[in-house]
């Protein structure tokens, strides 16, 4: 009975040794992936894409139909799909509501994942080599995507990229600093001070209503001195009167530079708010 039982053991096992795998073939982790498939998932491909970090958003420009903001909360997964016989690395996001939009194709895929695994690291996932490319449509061209901060682009070392030739010569000839506003870079800079205390507002909120999302735009004054001397909600989607109230507390706590007009300036600054479950 045991002599049986061995000659079928050898005769199951023998196909695996007729292949004839090197050691490096089995150490290759792309060696044994599966033939790309011939029916790519169906995706749709956008012109542009800006995924902000701050607003935590994800803003899409459509070629055909209305451009579109989503918050962080409608995303289910990214998906990152790496190069495989003639597919360029390609980068997914995948709705709530069902659908696989293309936001990134190219080699700038993997600097792009890189960056974006700081605040979504939970919802990437790393294709199996070979699957998950996506079929571009006859006459569509790459989506461009921007990651940013508050509008502020990132990239790999920073905010913006090297000083070229072609910047220092825009910059010594962009016109001067504006004497009765606030510049974006340093609006963000303060607001993002107090981004933690802001989002404190809406998470003590939410644990209460899970549900609870929208933008709340605030108008503020900023004296002569940099401190606040009013604010107000000029608009919210929240409609929570509470989380509202706090944070036009939390501006009145801001201090800016002086204007350089040396008077009081009005601004604006929207704050977005994604479901939390």
């Amino acid at each position: 009975m045991n002599r049986y039982i061995l000659t079928a053991l050898l005769c199951f096992s023998s196909p695996v040794y007729a292949q004839g795998l090197s050691l490096d073939t089995l150490l290759d982790d792309t060696g044994g992936a599966p033939e790309p498939t011939s029916d790519s998932p169906a995706s749709l491909w956008p012109t542009a894409v800006n995924v902000d970090q701050v607003y935590r958003t994800v803003s899409i420009d459509w070629e055909d139909q209305p451009d579109e903001t989503l918050p962080f909360g409608a995303i289910i997964q990214l998906e990152h799909a790496r190069a495989w016989d003639g597919h360029p690395e390609e980068l997914f996001v995948i709705f709530q509501d069902g659908r696989r939009v293309v936001i990134g194709r190219g080699a700038g895929v993997p600097a792009q994942v890189s960056l974006m695994r700081a605040w979504l690291s939970e919802r990437i996932t790393e294709l199996p080599p070979g699957s998950g490319h996506g079929a571009r449509p006859d006459g569509a061209t790459d989506p461009k995507l921007k990651i940013s901060a508050a509008g502020a682009e990132i990239r790999l070392g920073g905010l913006g990229g090297p000083p070229s030739s072609t910047a220092s010569t825009a910059s010594q000839t962009k016109k001067p600093r504006c004497d009765d506003c606030i510049e974006k870079q340093d609006l963000d800079r303060v607001v993002k001070q107090r981004m933690g205390e802001i989002r404190g507002c809406f998470q003590r909120a939410s644990q209460n209503d899970p549900s609870l999302a929208g933008e709340v735009v605030v108008r503020f004054q900023v004296t002569t001195s940099g401190a606040i001397g009013s604010a107000t909600i000029k608009r919210s989607s929240l409609n929570n009167s509470v989380v509202e109230a706090c944070i036009r507390e939390q501006f009145l706590k801001m201090v800016f530079p002086r204007p350089p007009g040396n008077k009081p300036i009005q601004a604006t600054y929207p704050v977005v708010f994604a479901p939390s479950r």
